[in-house]
């Protein structure tokens, strides 16, 4: 006797993909966008992702990883709107349209973007901002940061002489471990704001110093062991 046995249709290609995708979550090289509104706003995430790893959005994905669908023509529209007028140089996309269950999702690939200059984004007033991805974030970095790229990245060398006193003493402060902020590092040591600065890019060149972006502030500490030094 034959038992009627409930088929479930096959996924696509597309739906085990995007599940396959979605089931990791919003990471340092995968973002979710329900859908576009702001050009401005997506220049932001194309540029923050080719200054650090690259990545995807998937556009028509909300932030919990339910796929709610776009209409493509205008996410195209409005991501190509970004590129061209907002990002510079323009990034590196590729764009790809996929069907899950009937809804329609908007694929940016984003290559890691190669070069002696980091990509922006053009903000009101035409100012040029920088952002790096952190995480499942998209990370406005300071001049400070941008120093220390272009030190590590355009081939200019800082020479790791011996280390003057005030040097030595800016270095004890980080002994701690802690984090601090600029405001903190100027108190303590004593120094005008320049000086402490000119040692962060140089310790941070040298990869002795690191950066910690946090939703309360930018914050330094000490990378590698004092016995190091």
């Amino acid at each position: 006797m034959k038992t009627n046995i409930p088929r479930f249709p096959e996924l696509s290609e597309d739906e085990l993909y995007l599940n396959e995708l979605i089931s990791r979550g919003e990471n340092q090289v995968l973002d979710f966008k329900f859908a576009v509104t702001d050009s401005r706003k997506i220049a932001r995430s194309l540029v923050a992702f080719a200054n650090t790893d690259g990545g995807r959005l998937l556009i028509g994905v909300k932030d919990n990883g339910v796929v709610s669908g776009v209409r493509t023509e205008e996410e195209l529209y409005m991501v190509d709107t970004a590129n061209l007028m907002y990002c510079v140089p323009e990034v590196d996309i590729s764009k790809q349209i996929r069907v899950y269950q009937g809804k329609e999702v908007l694929e940016v690939v984003i290559a890691k973007h190669e070069g002696n200059r980091l990509c922006a984004v053009i903000e009101e007033l035409g100012k040029e901002l920088v952002y790096i991805r952190i995480g499942s974030s998209n990370q406005l970095v300071n001049h400070i940061w941008m120093r220390i790229w272009a030190y590590k990245n355009n081939e200019k060398k800082i020479i790791k002489a011996e280390l003057r006193e005030n040097e030595m003493n800016f270095l004890r402060l980080f002994s701690d471990g802690k984090l601090y902020k600029i405001e903190e590092i100027i108190s303590e040591i004593k120094l005008p704001k320049r000086l402490c600065e000119h040692f962060l890019i140089k310790f941070g060149a040298l990869d002795i110093i690191q950066i910690e972006f946090r939703s309360n502030g930018v914050f330094y500490q000490l990378k590698i062991k004092s016995s190091e030094l």
